[in-house]
């Protein structure tokens, strides 16, 4: 390898090092980190941390500085995106502790623990729901499939987003003053606001009965019965078809749809081609092919 190429070797390392990026990886052994808290413990405020996708899960962490932590969606081997983001980044549990974390594009396995105000939870998959304290305030939970519950024990003032998410039940328990839109129900549970009050909730799919809950205000929400219509062809064969109304609700619709597979918004590197060695003076032709998620 020649000067050149130690060169831009050279410049690519100080650009990344200067950009606050911290690559998470448990099973490669030449990751500068193989678990998310050492590479939280040496993150300062504001860094981004990316957790590249593995077979063997990630162990519990905490997010207890401002931080964005970064995975690569999942589900990505049924929808070919990317031959490179092949594997989820599931990790054991998630806590965030520190105002204006944003966490986006892993699977957590058991519940997200929201403690810091400001947090954003983005086209992540929970399996166990997300937990908001009373402490955390104007929180963005968006684009996400959550099979548990999103809420509170405690009855805080909230002002919380909460749109276009996949629900196994809508159970917004205990938040109050949020808007909580475009979300789909696909479970017979029905949906529940218990505890909760002056929540703008609109747009939303509900599969099953709603608990109204006090003193909320609920507009053009529908139930999946309400979506389909009937029709009967000529050999007198019954069939469901959309209705109209379909096309404005539920987590596909309005202006941040659900985005299958959780991968984050931004660019992403889908090809990379680098010659190994270039003459000395002569100009390195580097080609890069980018996606993004829409």
């Amino acid at each position: 390898m020649n000067k050149t190429i130690l060169l831009l070797a050279a410049l690519c390392s100080a650009t990344v090092a200067n950009a606050g990026f911290l690559r998470v990886n448990n099973v490669d052994a030449s990751a500068p980190y193989q678990q998310i808290n050492a590479a939280v413990a040496d993150a300062a405020e504001g860094d981004t941390i990316l957790v590249e996708g593995s077979t063997v899960d990630y162990e519990a962490a905490t997010l207890d500085k401002r931080l964005v932590l970064i995975g690569p969606g999942y589900w990505l081997r049924e929808n070919g995106i990317g031959t490179e983001a092949t594997q989820t980044a599931i990790i054991n549990g998630l806590t965030t502790k520190a105002a204006g974390s944003a966490i986006m594009g892993v699977y957590v396995v058991n519940t997200i623990q929201v403690e810091g105000e400001r947090t954003v939870i983005n086209r992540c998959y929970a399996q166990n729901g997300i937990s908001i304290s009373e402490t955390a305030n104007n929180c963005i939970i968006r684009q996400n499939f959550i099979t548990g519950d999103v809420g509170s024990g405690y009855n805080h003032s909230g002002y919380h987003q909460i749109t276009n998410n996949i629900f196994g039940s809508i159970s917004c328990k205990g938040v109050n003053n949020c808007y909580i839109a475009y979300n789909t129900e696909y479970t017979w549970w029905g949906a529940s606001f218990w505890n909760s009050a002056n929540n703008k909730i609109e747009h939303n799919i509900f599969f099953g009965n709603m608990d109204d809950g006090d003193g909320n205000d609920y507009a053009d929400n529908a139930t999946v019965g309400e979506l389909f219509k009937d029709i009967t062809t000529d050999r007198d064969v019954q069939n469901t078809v959309l209705s109209d109304e379909a096309a404005d609700k539920g987590a596909f619709a309005g202006d941040s749809p659900y985005v299958i597979s959780g991968i984050p918004a931004g660019p992403m590197i889908e090809e990379l081609v680098v010659p190994a060695s270039v003459e000395e003076g002569s100009m390195m032709e580097v080609t890069i092919k980018l996606g993004t998620a829409k």
